[in-house]
């Protein structure tokens, strides 16, 4: 790419009015190139129209309506040739991706429109402070990989399909399981709409249409719609494949493109840089933020579109391929993304300078999209880079939007409708999602089409709400003990509301208020439950068995094992609370007979290494990720009327500063390759052990046909009940095997005469101090004379 933007590169040539035009000459490289800028009335620049993007764009969206089709061919031929239900097909895909079609839709859907627009433009605004999605987006690669596989297992044991599905199933409470569907709605519907929003910003300028112009965005959204309404989910994935490539493409070619064109980082200089305040270093605020914000984003592994993608895996390996998506993805996407926002101040400021009022030319309402326009005035392949960068973040944007969109309609459709008509086959049931998918989208236009604010403002908006239901998630899925469900729901709920409260009316906190609430939210959970513990007594029994533990080991023993037996109980039944309303109970048979206990979940994650558990790994992680802060004196050096009072340290033209913070980003980064690696290729069999002692039958993975033919909205499993069932019975024979022989073992023990004696002797030797020598005399008698001879000599040594 170097070598063809050297080579390819052409000075623009233009046929109209010379005098509508201003040129400036850059010298980065070796050779001068004259770019040639149109300024509006006010000074500013004005974008062009490009004939290469008029063509580029419709054939971009041409290929995403292919693979579309392609996408929906596959869909009805799972839904006629599978044993996989309709609903089943359209929001999972029929749980076929492997695993490049899972690490291209995850790529695709995470690194979204902010990614590619958002980053330049905050970049551009912010300076080097907004690599701090790049750090954050390495957390949420720890996160995913982590929960991955206990969230795999369950679902495929229990078949779970929604977002809510594993909340549900553990904790069977109503309270909670609304709160968990609010908060993954609000959280998706504020991204999807900062994407729909990242549309109208970025792309009506580049086609001449009006700021406000709404016909765009509409006809992208449409597209989306119709792509997810024919293809679901299997759409959704193919498209996303394809954008992620053109993604990666796009961002590559143009950090390349500026890189050879305007010297890239090491030609700036920050006593001539359009803003050298981005030299100094950040403010105590935003350190606090940095850190903050890396383990706010971790709360995105619980957005249904992680979920989905979670369920819809074909494998294990599918799950890993994904992983390593995120890992590499934020320095392809975002790391390219602040690299073109920083260098665009001083290529904006460059081309400012003819402007008749350079101050307003350099605050444009788009940096994205003037950047690009001063790459397209280059020709050559630097408008080729362009035009794919263009198309990237529109891929980007889509990519999203569809994710995002079949996510929020599963919420809607299987969480809320489907319980009201339980009755409804699963075909009707996919229908009526398709109906929820055009409500969505066009309230979702509503909003962005109205919105005046921030695409960053809007994107930091769901993290805190989305980050309430983080401890159901956890606690389900990490807690020895079951805990309430209202012990949960209740801080949860009123956390969420405090997050708005917070958002709306503190400016300027130090604590970001995600953090705030997200901490808060813990420790009210903790209080909730110790105090249901210490009013039900059995607080009590724990708190006495703890202080009798010097004194009485053996009858703290008994206690604890008595408790222990009573929470078993506890957690086999189908209803683990049962002193509750009958409101507040969900229908689980289609679960399994008995309840997803913390004990039944970790009898099915048995053999599996999980790093994400070991305290002292995660304990270096976040030691990892904090040491990315740059923690530093605030605003240094000091700015007067312009000028640096004394020059910043720089290493190759960036601040030190963000040099060293992006350095041991970089290394930090590889803390994630052990929880990658762990994740196997599939969940171990042990064959012996099961020959040996059985296996609990709840525990055991559903067949492909087991899955499929759901005829209504909690019908049991009849396959799965049968084939468990069968299971029970022989683990029951394998067990009562075991007693028998080891029953016999004992009585054959008991009667052998050699067993007999030694017995005898061992008690002797061990409470019988006085008749141990008669022992040991009986033991020497029959040696080898000279052992004897040396047996004596050597005396107490021996």
């Amino acid at each position: 790419l170097f070598y063809l933007t050297k080579s390819v590169a052409r000075k623009g040539e233009w046929n109209a009015n010379k005098s509508n035009y201003n040129y400036y000459n850059h010298n980065h490289y070796e050779e001068s190139t004259s770019i040639i800028i149109m300024f509006d009335a006010e000074g500013r620049l004005e974008q062009q129209r490009n004939v290469g993007l008029m063509v580029a764009v419709p054939i971009f969206l041409l290929i995403n309506a292919l693979f579309a089709y392609v996408g929906g061919r596959m869909m009805s031929k799972l839904e006629h040739k599978s044993s996989e239900d309709v609903l089943t097909a359209h929001y999972l895909g029929g749980r076929s991706f492997g695993p490049i079609v899972s690490m291209g839709t995850m790529f695709a859907s995470v690194f979204s429109g902010f990614a590619v627009i958002g980053v330049p433009d905050s970049s551009y605004t912010g300076g080097w402070i907004t690599f701090i999605w790049v750090v954050s987006s390495q957390f949420i690669t720890t996160v995913y990989s982590g929960i991955a596989p206990r969230l795999r297992k369950a679902s495929i044991v229990r078949n779970h399909q929604s977002p809510a599905d594993f909340v549900t199933d553990m904790f069977q409470s109503q309270f909670l399981r609304y709160t968990v569907i609010i908060s993954q709605f609000i959280s998706q519907f504020i991204w999807m709409t900062s994407n729909v929003l990242s549309i109208k910003m970025a792309f009506n300028g580049a086609f001449k249409l009006p700021t406000d112009s709404p016909w765009l965005a509409v006809g992208v959204v449409s597209l989306i719609v119709v792509s997810e309404w024919v293809g679901g989910l299997s759409a959704v994935a193919l498209t996303d494949t394809v954008q992620g490539a053109i993604m990666i493409l796009g961002s590559i070619a143009v950090a390349c493109v500026i890189k050879v064109h305007y010297g890239g980082w090491t030609a700036l200089d920050p006593e001539t840089f359009y803003r050298p305040e981005f030299y100094q270093t950040p403010s105590r605020q935003q350190q606090w933020y940095w850190w903050q914000i890396a383990f706010l984003s971790g709360s995105m592994v619980f957005y249904p579109i992680f979920l989905q993608r979670i369920y819809a895996a074909r494998d294990l390996k599918s799950i890993k391929a994904a992983g390593w998506a995120l890992f590499i993805g934020p320095w392809l996407a975002m790391f390219c993304g602040v690299f073109v926002g920083t260098m665009g101040v001083q290529m904006i400021g460059d081309a400012c300078q003819s402007s008749s009022n350079p101050a307003e030319c350099r605050n444009p309402a788009s940096p994205f999209t003037t950047i690009l326009g001063i790459l397209m005035s280059i020709g050559g392949f630097p408008e080729a880079a362009a035009i794919i960068f263009y198309c990237s973040a529109l891929a980007a944007i889509m990519s999203t939007v569809d994710s995002v969109l079949i996510s929020m309609s599963q919420i809607v459709t299987s969480d809320i409708l489907y319980p009201l008509r339980p009755k409804s086959t699963p075909r009707q049931i996919a229908w009526m999602g398709r109906a929820v998918s055009v409500v969505i989208a066009a309230l979702t236009l509503v909003l962005a089409l109205s919105w005046k604010g921030s695409i960053i403002l809007l994107f930091e908006l769901g993290l805190p709400i989305s980050m309430q239901t983080v401890p159901a998630f956890i606690f389900g899925l990490y807690s020895k003990h079951r805990i309430h469900p209202w012990s949960i729901a209740i801080p949860a709920a009123t956390m969420m509301v405090a997050t708005v409260i917070m958002l709306a009316l503190w400016k300027d906190m130090t604590i970001h208020p995600g953090v705030f609430t997200f901490l808060l939210n813990i420790l009210a959970t903790i209080v909730f439950e110790v105090s249901r513990l210490v009013w039900t007594g059995k607080w009590r029994e724990m708190w006495t068995a703890v202080r009798a533990q010097s004194k009485e080991e053996e009858e703290v023993t008994k206690m604890m094992t008595t408790a222990a037996d009573e929470e078993e109980e506890d957690l086999s039944s189908q209803d683990p609370f049962p002193d509750r309303p009958q409101w507040d109970k969900p229908k689980v048979k289609r679960f399994g007979e008995t309840s997803l206990s913390p004990k039944l979940l970790d009898e099915m994650m048995k053999g599996v290494n999980e790093p994400i558990r070991d305290y002292s790994y995660m304990m270096f992680v976040i030691l990892a990720f904090t040491i990315t802060t740059p923690i530093v004196a605030e605003l240094r050096p000091s700015i007067m009327d312009g000028v640096f009072v004394e020059l910043p340290p720089v290493v190759r033209g960036l601040p030190a500063w963000f040099f060293k913070a992006m350095i041991i980003t970089f290394i930090i980064n590889f803390v994630n390759i052990p929880v990658i690696v762990s994740i196997p290729d599939e969940f171990p069999y042990n064959e012996e052990e099961l020959l040996r002692s059985g296996i609990d039958a709840d525990a055991v993975e559903l067949e492909p046909d087991e899955k499929g033919g759901r005829t209504g909205y909690d019908e049991p499993n009849q396959k799965a009940i049968v084939r468990r069932q069968s299971i029970r019975e022989e683990t029951r024979r394998i067990k009562k095997a075991n007693a028998d022989a080891k029953k016999a073992f004992e009585e054959a023990r008991a009667n052998h005469l050699s067993a007999t004696e030694a017995a005898t002797n061992l008690t002797l030797l061990v409470k019988s101090p006085s008749k141990r020598n008669s022992v040991v005399e009986k033991d020497v008698d029959g040696f080898d004379e000279n052992l004897v001879v040396k047996v004596e000599k050597e005396g107490e040594s021996v």
